[in-house]
């Protein structure tokens, strides 16, 4: 019997954050619209229960068919609460506490008890866990101290025993390391069983998702810019081994994890935002196993893209969800015509999806349809971090008809508002959708270059402390050491280029990349020093012919 992915009629979106199933039939799911969608008929209709316009909604948490509970990582509207599976009322923001500033996870252990956790960004100083113990009418943060800088997803398994998922180490992405908390006290004190685990975690690194198969076996994974690897445990979280997301030939086929899931003991999936093709695509952003992590395989056509969340019923013939760009669902499949019928369906979807992923470079274009009669039209611009950017559009009995609008990347008070992914989300009085666009760092290969020149000034020290041995050809063929020449960026981009270290338009094929920075397999003398974007600039001035500089600094 195979177990088979295929896509839910769940309009797509720019995201589903997450989902919860209470049977294989009835479940809920949230998006990057602000919406709350509800199903009884196992995905084959999905009806909105609750939109709303100027909220990120994150995560959702039931515990029995009518008292659920979703978190928000939109300060001020952190919460809001169903008690008959239908009906959704904000929580006051005056019954909670400061922590966590922004609700990233939830765990709703029972009618009474609830978890939630937050933030999702290292720079606030907001981080922690709350809990209610009488079904949300008080709220009592537990502190977690200087053990997290930043903290995503939530489990239970009772009302003491629990865990919680982030990282720690600073106040920005690129200095983070994971932690798992644990709690056996609901939450008063907090132990992190990566502590004294001896793995050697690159910086920029924290755990996404948490899941459980039984009270030994475990899983985490670990969302890294430059990296792709979960934590397993088989001893209920006493230890943790770090897996890095490889096929049977040692290459590493996923980036950017997020969604973890596995059936069984065998066989599971990863998911999130895999790899930047030149231009700004993504691919390869779903990765399988049948054997538990040993070894990986290509999975996006098979599963879905950007998945987010995995959940799973315990049950066949439905046996799973998982959220991403649609809510997509596994089943186990009983004859090969049902087999060709599914896989049909996803492979269909994802051709269709990569064909309209848009890439937009200086101005986003936004073309809508304003029903007659409409009484609210809202136009909002999110980041990738799913931090409102900017209100577009807001209009009080709008004019009906075919409507465009335009946004030219600028913040409210005129700043740029930068590249990588943006979400829009379009709400038309209870109507909503949103889609995700890409905008691409664009300049020319002088611009480059000089930006190259101004981070290997930047660097320079840090550098020099780690290069005692290589040696590069001057300009007249004669040796000089690496270290020599930081104090002439230009001479030293040169002095790369007639070693051989760098390829001309074949960043893949320049050994500065994976010997010196450490992209590859080998972890170089400056792995986990370079910030993503530090990185990308030296992919990107390869990548456009790896010229010197005639102008800037030092011209």
């Amino acid at each position: 019997m195979a177990h088979i992915w295929h896509p839910t009629t769940a309009a797509e979106q720019g995201r589903y954050d997450d989902i919860w199933f209470i049977s294989p039939e009835v479940g809920w799911a949230v998006n990057s619209a602000g919406q709350i969608l509800h199903t009884e008929d196992g995905g084959k209709s999905w009806p909105p229960q609750h939109t709303e316009s100027e909220t990120y909604l994150r995560c959702i948490s039931f515990s029995g068919p009518t008292d659920g509970w979703v978190g928000a990582i939109t300060a001020g509207r952190r919460l809001r609460k169903t008690q008959d599976g239908v009906k959704w009322t904000p929580v006051p923001e005056e019954i909670l506490p400061k922590r966590p500033g922004l609700v990233c996870g939830i765990c709703a252990v029972s009618k009474d008890v609830v978890y939630a956790s937050g933030t999702q960004n290292p720079d606030e100083d907001n981080t922690g866990v709350m809990r209610t113990i009488d079904g949300g009418q008080k709220w009592t943060e537990l502190p977690v101290g200087k053990l997290a800088n930043l903290l995503i997803d939530i489990f239970f398994t009772d009302e003491k025993h629990g865990w919680v998922v982030g990282g720690v180490g600073g106040f920005s992405y690129d200095r983070l390391k994971p932690v798992i908390l644990h709690t056996a006290d609901g939450g008063d004190t907090w132990e992190d069983r990566l502590q004294n685990s001896d793995i050697q975690f690159p910086r920029g690194e924290w755990g996404w998702k948490i899941q459980f198969l039984n009270d030994r076996l475990g899983f985490v994974s670990l969302e890294n810019f430059q990296g792709a690897a979960i934590l397993k445990t088989t001893n209920g979280g006493e230890t943790w081994q770090r897996i890095e997301i490889k096929d049977q030939q040692g290459n590493r086929i996923n980036n950017d994890l997020e969604g973890i899931g596995f059936l069984n003991e065998t066989q599971g999936w990863v998911g999130g935002h895999g790899f930047r093709l030149p231009g700004g695509r993504r691919t390869k952003t779903t990765t399988g196993t049948t054997d538990g992590g040993l070894s990986w395989f290509e999975a996006t056509n098979e599963v879905g893209k950007n998945i987010n969340r995995f959940r799973f019923t315990g049950k066949e013939p439905i046996v799973g969800y998982a959220s991403g760009i649609t809510v997509y669902q596994c089943l186990a499949t009983v004859s090969p015509a049902e087999e060709r019928d599914l896989v049909s369906s996803a492979n269909s979807l994802a051709a269709r999806i990569e064909k309209e992923s848009p890439l937009v470079m200086s101005v986003l274009e936004i073309s809508t349809h304003v029903p007659e009669g409409a009484k609210q039209l809202t136009i909002s611009i999110w980041n990738q971090r799913q931090l409102l950017i900017k209100k577009l559009v807001d209009e009080k009995n709008p004019a009906a008809g075919a409507r465009s609008f335009s946004w030219d990347f600028t913040k409210p008070d005129g700043s740029d508002a930068g590249t990588g992914d943006f979400i829009y989300r379009i709400n038309i009085d209870d109507r909503a959708e949103s889609k995700m666009v890409h905008r691409p760092w664009s300049a020319s290969a002088e611009e480059l270059a000089i930006r190259v020149v101004k981070m290997i000034e930047g660097f320079a020290g840090e550098a020099i402390r780690r290069h005692d041995k290589l040696i590069l050809p001057d300009a007249n063929g004669n040796p000089v050491t690496l270290k020599s020449l930081f104090g002439n960026p230009k001479e030293l981009m040169a002095g790369l280029i007639r070693g051989g270290w760098v390829v001309p338009g074949l960043p893949e094929r320049s050994m500065f990349l994976k010997s010196i920075i450490g992209t590859g397999t080998y972890r170089g003398p400056m792995e986990g020093i370079f910030l993503k974007e530090d990185i990308q600039l030296l992919n990107e001035w390869i990548d456009a012919g790896a010229v010197i500089p005639k102008g800037g600094p030092g011209a």
